[in-house]
């Protein structure tokens, strides 16, 4: 998970881009989550997920859970 702090006009080009898990604004900035394996660009910042990415993440579908077999 990455977090980076951008304006608000740049937030659809980073929803095109990346996996956005969340945004929130932030002392006048656009807070956002991205989730990547490695650095998205420079300027981002690695965070630990928290439940709240999880949960967005899984509802957006970038974290896809496995689907039990049939029980016998």
């Amino acid at each position: 998970m990455w977090r980076k702090s951008i304006a608000h006009d740049e937030v659809s080009g980073y929803r095109d881009r990346f996996q956005l898990i969340s945004m929130r604004l932030f002392a006048g900035q656009t807070l956002v989550h991205v989730l990547s394996s490695q650095l998205p660009e420079p300027g981002f910042e690695s965070v630990t997920p928290d439940l709240e990415d999880f949960y967005f993440a899984t509802i957006k579908g970038f974290i896809h859970q496995p689907v039990a077999g049939p029980v016998n």
